[in-house]
């Protein structure tokens, strides 16, 4: 009986690791959240097959993308309250992602630990599918959800009206179409950077700008200065000249009373 004690404690703990290798063989990707008080309303975590991030915020996201070494690889132009982004895309290993909100970045990092694998559920979360020919679709029963589309199409050279052969060429409708596309992405662009300048310049348009307020203030307070010192000269200017109307008045009297006496004493000669 005392025999049997020790195998049956380490075929218990021999199942226990068994179960943990089995259980981080099953993750995906783990997710280290921003904790930090300026994330608290941004609701970013992992879906149950951990294969898609989940976004929700009260305030308008704005764009999501990675930074670092993986940059380029997830980038976004939401524009919404809630998106789904899927990971398909990611290689093993450690991805810092951004989101972009209108007041704050909020910075956090996702570790994929297995190899890539494609889910039909990440990839069609944030499409609007108009519709699917049934003979590009197919499906096989695996235990996730596989769904590969066919998406082989002729080559078309752009659009060229001087162009003879015109039949391996893009219809005119399809050219207007691709660039009207184009301009509005374009656009889009455009007006996010004017924010994200806006945002981050303080209400300035240009480093230029920025440098002639300094400039200005700059000159104004060297101005204010000048104005300081010469009202200063001329207060003392001011004293300088009182003192001296005191002293030139006080010498004309000094005078009115020699010139007095002089005629009193020419008086009481007279009378003698």
């Amino acid at each position: 009986m005392e025999k049997l004690v020790p195998k049956t404690c380490l075929c218990v703990i021999a199942l226990l690791f068994l179960a943990i290798n089995v259980k981080a063989q099953e993750d995906y990707a783990l997710i280290r959240k921003n904790f930090n008080v300026l994330a608290s309303n941004l609701y970013h975590d992992l879906n149950s097959t951990q294969d898609t991030l989940v976004l929700q915020c009260p305030e308008l996201i704005r764009r999501v993308y990675t930074i670092g070494d993986s940059a380029g690889l997830i980038d976004y132009q939401v524009d919404k309250n809630e998106f789904n982004v899927p990971l398909n895309k990611l290689e093993k290993g450690r991805h810092v992602f951004v989101v972009d909100r209108a007041r704050h970045k909020i910075v956090f990092q996702i570790e994929i630990l297995q190899t890539r694998r494609i889910t039909a559920h990440t990839e069609l979360t944030n499409m609007s599918i108009v519709a699917v020919e049934p003979a590009k679709l197919t499906y096989e029963p695996e235990p996730d959800l596989v769904v590969s589309i066919d998406t082989k199409e002729p080559i078309l050279k752009p659009y060229n009206i001087t162009e003879k052969n015109r039949g391996n060429i893009q219809a005119r409708e399809e050219a207007m179409r691709l660039i009207k596309e184009k301009r509005e992405k374009e656009l889009i662009e455009i007006e996010r950077k004017q924010r994200d300048h806006r945002y981050e310049g303080n209400s300035m348009k240009t480093r230029e700008d920025a440098i002639r307020l300094i400039k200005e203030r700059r000159q104004k307070e060297l101005a204010e200065v000048q104005r300081k010192q010469r009202a200063f000269r001329y207060e003392g200017s001011k004293v300088q000249s009182r003192e001296e109307a005191v002293r030139r008045a006080r010498e004309k009297r000094q005078k009115e009373l020699v010139e007095v006496e002089r005629k009193r004493k020419a008086y009481r000669k007279n009378q003698e």
